[in-house]
């Protein structure tokens, strides 16, 4: 008989802990690195790069709700790797990067309008001429800085984009080393550029950007080796950064805690080491995937990753869709019994994964349903995760069967 234990108590209670990644719909084109990439409410956006071959022009759109690829209009501006990507409002920017195979920069910037999918071309980077720079967005406006232009030493310079205006205007420089190759999110109000190298070392250091006093702080580094071309994104009040490294390419990946100016290691990335992978966040979800291996190989998985936190404050807690999720075991330990309280009668779906984020169980309750009842007799000894999914409102737990 399989014996049901929780991740605590082991006997009737489980942790609401997430920490896992599933993987998603393969990239329908060619493997790529160094695209540039941004999202949009429930789509995320995949742009240029590179693959074996040539640098690109192609631009796709994944939609988190069909778990599908789209392409839409290539992008117009200089086709190009290692450009910079991000979202104010309902638009998309993107611009800058470089050509491979001449070793050309360039410093064009455009607008993306996902509503009718046309690109519009925007004031230059006000930095001139750049590559492997980072970008981020706070509020209206957006900022990009660092990188390198060939022939050029690896820059810390650092710029600030108002649409409102279409006009560049050059902040305080990044007060740590001069870097390419970085990864940069934003979290709140603030931005933060991490890792990089300057053609001498690799940086785990962490840097905060406040545009209020457009001032840099220095934060706690990355308890990790220094690498270049990581993944990040942002998820609620967190940051996430991971993989990377180049010689050796990594797959470890850290949530970083801006409150109490900690990184927490969390679940590897759970495919093949990479670096220069395309990466963004939708909603409570964040998202890895392409990305290649040691000059060799460039990848066309697509991963998913569910943290364990949650948005603790703010709009969430009023409009939340579930109010209540529990599970518990009955006497036999044979049955899963879910029940869940929802702010309206809505069809819900519920599903059971196991750690490599494979799908073993899914339902759809009737809408009048408040709970329902899942055999476990066909399930192998290990950690599951039930999730209840209610439009773009998820919530998992995790049980564990001996």
């Amino acid at each position: 008989m399989k014996t049901v234990f929780t991740c605590v108590l082991m006997v009737f209670c489980f942790c609401a802990k997430s920490d896992y990644w599933t993987q998603k719909a393969n990239f329908p084109a060619a493997g790529r690195e160094h695209p540039f990439l941004f999202s949009i409410g429930g789509k995320g956006y995949v742009g240029c790069g590179a693959d074996t071959v040539a640098v690109l022009s192609e631009f796709w759109e994944y939609d988190q709700a069909l778990n599908a690829w789209t392409q839409k209009a290539n992008y117009p501006g200089s086709t190009h790797m290692g450009g910079v990507g991000f979202a104010i409002g309902s638009k998309g920017y993107a611009g800058t990067g470089c050509d491979y195979t001449t070793a050309i920069s360039y410093s064009d910037f455009w607008e993306y309008d996902p509503l009718t999918n046309n690109w519009t071309q925007k004031a230059n980077f006000g930095g001139g001429n750049r590559s492997f720079a980072v970008g981020f967005s706070i509020g209206n406006k957006g900022y990009l800085g660092t990188g390198w232009s060939s022939g050029q030493p690896a820059q810390q310079d650092f710029w600030e984009y108002d649409p409102a205006t279409d006009q560049w205007t050059q902040k305080t420089s990044l007060t740590g080393t001069q870097r390419i190759l970085a990864t940069a999110f934003s979290v709140g109000n603030k931005g933060y550029i991490s890792t990089g190298h300057n053609f001498v070392g690799y940086f785990n250091d962490c840097w905060e950007y406040d545009p209020v006093t457009d001032a840099w702080n220095q934060k706690a580094n990355l308890p990790a080796a220094g690498r270049v071309d990581a993944a990040s994104f942002s998820i609620c009040e967190k940051g996430f950064l991971g993989i990377g490294g180049e010689s050796p390419c990594l797959k470890d990946f850290w949530q970083f805690d801006p409150i109490l100016n900690q990184w927490l290691q969390k679940a590897d990335f759970p495919d093949h080491e990479r670096d220069d992978a395309a990466y963004f966040s939708i909603g409570m979800k964040g998202y890895i995937g392409l990305g290649q291996f040691n000059n060799t190989v460039n990848y066309l998985d697509f991963w998913e990753y569910t943290p364990d936190t949650v948005c603790a404050t703010g709009m969430e807690e009023t409009t939340i869709a579930i109010q209540e999720f529990n599970i518990s075991v009955s006497a036999s330990s044979n049955e899963l019994i879910v029940t869940y309280v929802l702010r309206k009668k809505v069809k819900v779906t519920l599903n059971i994964m196991d750690t490599s984020g494979k799908h073993v169980f899914q339902s759809q309750p009737d809408e009048n349903s408040s709970g329902t009842r899942i055999q476990l007799n066909g399930l192998a000894k290990g950690i599951y995760f039930v999730e209840l999914v209610k439009g773009s409102t998820t919530r998992v737990k995790k049980f564990v069967i001996r």
